[in-house]
């Protein structure tokens, strides 16, 4: 497999831990979001679609620029609660 050549950017998008002050929301759940070059990689979509899509608004991510999304595992909604919803966008071009 050929290396990828830049190093990753992990920034957790959304988690039930958010310092006091800030303008992100925080909900029981998970979800990062990992960067490789022009890669965008959406891991996991938190619990609910309102707390991912403020929380990528406050940070400056249009959610139409990520290339792929990954799921942790199958399981619990904590992780993957938005995943039907995210799956079923449109396809980038």
């Amino acid at each position: 497999m050929k290396p990828l050549g830049d190093k990753p950017k992990i920034t957790c998008i959304v988690d039930n831990v958010v310092q006091s002050g800030s303008r992100l929301w925080g909900e029981h759940g998970l979800a990062f979001l990992v960067e490789i070059g022009d890669r965008r990689v959406l891991f996991d979509t938190g619990q609910s679609g309102a707390v991912l899509l403020h929380n990528l608004a406050v940070l400056g991510v249009d959610p139409a620029t990520t290339t792929w999304y990954g799921k942790g595992r199958v399981g619990p909604p904590t992780h993957t609660g938005t995943t039907r919803r995210w799956s079923s966008r449109e396809p980038q071009g």
